[in-house]
């Protein structure tokens, strides 16, 4: 081949390569390239599921069943680290070792992303740590660091039960910086408590929750229980304690949010106070030395935890925890007892207590702190009607706006699109907490049956309702900043005049100037400006908070930190770019004036659903799931992690040299010109393998001891996945 003919085929394939570029970015908004964030080569397999961003964007934790990057072969379920390098995004296995720990329980991140949490039992394998572990350990690692059995440290102290049992415990969360580490000990000894207990407190004491202080700060490691007296005995013995709320009352909305402080000084839990007590109340525990009734009158000033709780306590409805501030210094809670006087009534009201040094001592020590303030957050307009709080939706990080929903008429003034709450319907409000205002924000979707009407004028579809907006995880809301000035939600009530179809439509609040703004709109008005009624638009749901990972919206952040971008999900064809009818992944942006605009994100043409969106704090860059190889490199078919970036994209790595014959040695075979393309590239060429065939295996039918134990087990992995390693030998370390 002469050197005339091999430019020119040079010269050729960098204009496919243009045009390829071209063609894949052309929807994407302006200023943003794809990247491809997990490997080429994934052992046959996808990658599945997004679990966590950093806040800069520059590292995911990602879910795939693939065995690659250093993991150990044969295993079913890992989960892995990608960090964006200067070139390209590389991948590291962040599975804790099998001669550490072959059977997986629990696994979280740090709020930063640098550091990995894991919690699992030690034995000859998986089997026989699960089933007979006499020995749990919470092990870190740092994330930039090697997957090396060095690299991973133990968090305090080995975990083991007073009676020498095998051990069982539910992760419940951790401070952001995993200095303090909450969980219970469960297991096949439910009922025989003494056999699961691991400090002497615990002996006689149904299900308890624990802290293992880990020593930050020079301190020596401790573990103690959190639902103590002053006494340093369990608050009520034969009452299991629950970090937040989480089953003690199935008809309330579950949730952990801010359950524990950021700094893991405060933690609130709900408990019986009274042997047998179908009722709870709600309580924290300060810098593990004092715990304070929350849910009781302001009247009663004593700290009434000296034995029992306070007076009367036992004859008092349940509270409910609904959320607190990340500092602790806040907490919202639901309850149908008039705990101050302005409460007339017996109907659920949610009220906000606050917690911080009595006048007398501003400068006072943590375990000095007291219950300074008890507000009635669920006013009603007439003082003779009940507000029938139905739940909350969100709490804002710093406790500044909660959003709610109530049946009663809290506000007598009108939303922005001059809308007044009815009575009996699922009205949402704000309540802001400087100014001790109630606006209403707008009518749900409650039906005819809850809204009293003969027709709900602001729902059409006479078959949908929003009530699992206000019914805990899985809700679509998700609050904006830090104050949560904005909310983000799912509804298929028509809120604002320019939703004319009967879907459901993502919409924005803005709780200072009190506008509400439909997202998913068409891209320039396209598609009747997105009133398609076959189509639903939704973000991902807000959770419920308990493991760090899911207290600080990782893994499903779908509003930036200043509520001006927002991306969402739907199969609408909200822009002509869209040809696929499938799910799709969209940008909303406030423009200028304050005028929205839509963009597609994903390439509007994949086979599959493009799924898992996910913004980062400052809207830079937007993570999703596609199956569609959206840079040259991707060609396997099976699903991968993409991040549309803004300023991103990777030089294209040198063409491979091959050994040449005639013409061919005239000269070396290079790029004449730098291409960039939007991607990364980190497995040499032909090592981008499509997944072999899939040939799925009988499940081994487990013993009854084995089912019994995974029913008591965690009650939910942090991660989202029941990691399982497999069967895997284990080497002793010498650790104790």
């Amino acid at each position: 081949m002469s050197r005339r003919r091999l430019f020119m085929f040079i010269v050729g394939v960098a204009c496919v390569f243009c045009c390829w570029v071209t063609s894949s970015t052309v929807a994407l908004p302006v200023g943003r390239a794809y990247e491809m964030v997990s490997p080429t080569y994934k052992g046959g397999f996808g990658a599945l599921s997004i679990e966590a961003v950093s806040p800069d964007g520059d590292s995911v934790a990602f879910y795939s069943p693939g065995a690659f990057a250093g993991a150990p072969s044969g295993a079913t379920k890992l989960d892995y680290m990608a960090h964006r390098e200067p070139n390209d995004w590389t991948t590291i296995s962040e599975m804790t070792p099998s001669v550490l720990e072959p059977e997986f329980e629990n696994r979280d991140v740090s709020s930063s992303l640098e550091t990995i949490l894991n919690l699992g039992k030690s034995g000859p394998n998986d089997e026989a740590a699960f089933q007979q572990g006499l020995e749990t350990e919470f092990l870190l690692h740092q994330a930039t660091l090697p997957n090396l059995t060095d690299d991973w440290t133990v968090a305090g102290f080995p975990l083991k039960t007073l009676a020498g049992k095998p051990i069982v415990l539910a992760y419940e969360g951790a401070s952001g910086d995993f200095c303090h580490l909450f969980f219970s000990s469960v297991g096949e000894w439910e009922f025989e408590p003494e056999l699961a207990a691991l400090v002497p407190e615990a002996l006689h004491a149904t299900r308890q929750v624990y802290e293992l202080d880990r020593g930050c700060g020079g301190v020596e490691p401790s573990l103690h229980l959190v639902a103590l007296n002053a006494a340093h005995q369990p608050l009520s013995p034969s009452c299991k304690v629950d970090v937040g709320l989480e089953d003690y009352d199935s008809l309330a909305s579950p949730s952990a949010y801010n359950a524990i402080s950021g700094g893991g000084n405060e933690v609130f839990f709900t408990t019986c106070i009274k042997d047998d007590a179908s009722d709870y109340q709600l309580f924290v525990r300060l810098s593990a030395t004092t715990t304070l009734e929350v849910s009781k009158p302001m009247a009663e000033t004593e700290n009434c935890v000296t034995v029992v709780a306070c007076k009367a306590a036992e004859l008092r409805p349940s509270a409910n925890f609904a959320g607190a501030s990340e500092d602790g210094s806040e907490v919202f809670f639901t309850t149908a007892a008039a705990l101050i006087g302005e409460d007339k009534d017996t109907s659920n009201d949610l009220y906000m207590a606050t917690i911080g040094c009595p006048a007398s001592r501003p400068e006072c020590a943590m375990e000095e702190k007291t219950i300074t303030g008890l507000s009635l957050v669920s006013r009603t307009v007439a003082t003779s009607e009940p507000a029938e709080v139905q739940g909350v939706v969100r709490v804002a990080p710093d406790g500044s706006h909660v959003y709610f929903v109530a049946h009663g008429v809290l506000s007598a003034n009108v939303n922005a699109e001059g809308i007044a709450p009815v009575k009996g319907a699922d009205n949402l409000y704000v309540y802001d907490r400087t100014s001790a205002r109630i606006d209403f924000v707008g009518d749900l979707c409650s039906g005819p049956e809850r809204s009293g009407e003969s027709d709900d004028l602001h729902c059409p579809n006479a078959t949908a309702t929003d009530s699992l907006l206000w019914f805990g995880n899985g809700a679509e809301a998700q609050t904006g900043g830090k104050s949560g000035q904005f909310l983000v939600f799912s509804t298929f009530a028509q809120l604002t005049g320019d939703d004319t179809d009967t879907a459901k439509d993502v919409y924005r609040y803005d709780a200072e100037t009190g506008t509400l703004d439909r997202v998913s709109v068409g891209q320039d008005g396209y598609d009747a400006d997105g009133n398609n009624s076959a189509y639903n638009s939704s973000i991902a749901p807000g959770h419920e908070g308990r493991s760090v990972r899911e207290q600080y919206e990782m893994d499903n952040r779908a509003v930036t930190e200043d509520g001006s971008e927002i991306v969402f999900s739907t199969a609408e064809r909200l822009s002509p770019d869209a040809s696929n009818g499938r799910m799709n992944v969209y940008l909303w942006r406030e423009g200028a004036g304050g005028v929205g605009e839509v963009s597609l994100v994903s390439s509007g043409s994949a086979d599959g659903p493009d799924e898992n969106a996910i913004i980062s704090s400052d809207g830079s860059n937007i993570f999703f799931r596609t199956v569609q190889g959206l840079v040259p490199q991707d060609t396997d078919g099976e699903p991968d992690i993409y991040d549309a970036r803004v300023n991103g994209g990777f030089p294209l790595p040198p063409a491979v040299r091959e050994e040449c014959s005639s013409d061919g040695c005239q000269g070396p075979l290079t790029n004449p010109m730098p291409l960039l393309v939007p991607g990364s590239v980190s497995q040499a060429p032909g090592e981008n393998l499509s997944a072999p065939k899939k040939t799925v295996s009988k499940k081994r039918k487990p013993s009854a001891t084995r089912k019994t134990a995974k029913r008591n087990k965690a009650r939910r992995s942090s991660s989202g996945h029941n990691h399982s390693d497999g069967k895997r030998g284990r080497i002793k370390d010498g650790r104790s």
